[in-house]
C-alpha cells in the first residue's frame, strides 16, 4: 500500500487523531461547577451600589426605595446582558472565561428559547415552588453525575454543555 496516494472514497478517516470531527466534547463537571459560581458572584458587585447608598442614607428611610430600585437594576442589567450573551453565542460571561459552550444535543447553536426561557426562566419557575423547588434543585443538580453530563434544565431544554 503506497502511504502517498489519496483515500479511496470508502474511507473515511487517513489518520486518527483523537476525537472525530464534529463529536461533541462534553465539559467536565468541576468546570461547569465553578462555571455557575462564578455566574453567581457577579451578581455581588452589581449590588455593593445599592448597599453603599443605604448605609450612607443610614435609618432615614427616605431614600431606601431608590436604594432597593439600584440594586434591582444591576440585577436586572446582568440578567439581560447574560441572556444576550447566551442567546447569542450559547455562553454567559463564566462559560466563555472558562472554555464551554451550550448546545443543542445535535451540536447546533442555541437560541433564546432554549438557552434561556427553558434552561434558566423554567427551572427558576419549578424552584421557586414551596417544597417541591428544593427537590427540584437537588435533582437538577445530582443529575450531572451522570454518563451525559446532563442536569435536568439541559434535559428540560434538550441542549449539553461542551468545551470550546
Amino acid at each position: 500500500m503506497n502511504p502517498y496516494q489519496p483515500p479511496s472514497p470508502g474511507v473515511a478517516y487517513v489518520m486518527d487523531l483523537g476525537s472525530r470531527p464534529n463529536e461533541l466534547v462534553l465539559a467536565d463537571v468541576g468546570t461547569r461547577f465553578v462555571g455557575a459560581m462564578i455566574d453567581g458572584l457577579l451578581y455581588i458587585p452589581v449590588v455593593i451600589p445599592g448597599f453603599l447608598l443605604q448605609a450612607t442614607l443610614g435609618d432615614s428611610g427616605d431614600l431606601a426605595p431608590l436604594a432597593l430600585g439600584s440594586m434591582l437594576v444591576g440585577i436586572l442589567g446582568l440578567a439581560v446582558v447574560q441572556w444576550y450573551m447566551i442567546a447569542t453565542s450559547g455562553q454567559s460571561i463564566a462559560k466563555r472565561w472558562l472554555g464551554m459552550r451550550i448546545v443543542r444535543l445535535d451540536g447546533s447553536t442555541v437560541n433564546f428559547v432554549h438557552g434561556v426561557v427553558l434552561r434558566s426562566w423554567v427551572m427558576g419557575f419549578l424552584t421557586n415552588i414551596p417544597m417541591l423547588g428544593a427537590i427540584v434543585a437537588l435533582v437538577d443538580g445530582l443529575m450531572i453525575f451522570g454518563n451525559d453530563r446532563r442536569c435536568l434544565h439541559d434535559r428540560i431544554a434538550d441542549t449539553t454543555v461542551i468545551k470550546v
